[in-house]
């Protein structure tokens, strides 16, 4: 598949699968956590040899983002990218709402991480914070 057609393909199972009943099922291991803003911010600075990485596109990360984040499009070429970063290390990851960060999560996992927070409600509710 192109790439293209995986970021459309991305984009549609986010869309269709994206229920209160699949986002729980995700997050209902001890390898994917999902922590409310302040417990996210607070685990971050608590480790400071993990990754944090923001999935938005590149548009969105320059409207502001985490100091600590790096900058790893979900919806293209995401794969690649993530598959060179150390999978020993803990990994923080948010988007805008916390709607691609599950799929994300679920590669992370598929990748052999281990550790891995996700930002519960997405960039949105750090925005004023950082």
């Amino acid at each position: 598949m192109s790439k293209l057609g995986d970021s459309l393909y991305a984009l549609y199972a986010i869309q269709r699968y994206s229920t209160p009943k699949s986002l729980a099922r995700i997050f209902d291991s001890e390898t994917i956590r999902q922590l409310p803003a302040a417990e996210y911010l607070k685990k971050i600075e608590e480790m400071p040899e993990a990754i944090v990485v923001d999935l938005r596109t590149p548009l969105e990360y320059k409207l502001g983002h985490h100091p600590r984040a790096i900058n790893l499009n979900f919806l293209y070429g995401f794969k690649e990218k993530i598959a060179q970063l150390d999978t020993g290390k803990p990994i923080f990851i948010t988007c805008l709402t916390a709607h691609r960060s599950p799929y994300a999560a679920l590669l992370l996992k598929d990748l052999g991480f281990t550790e891995i927070y996700d930002l519960k409600g997405g960039y949105l509710t750090i925005r004023g914070k950082l």
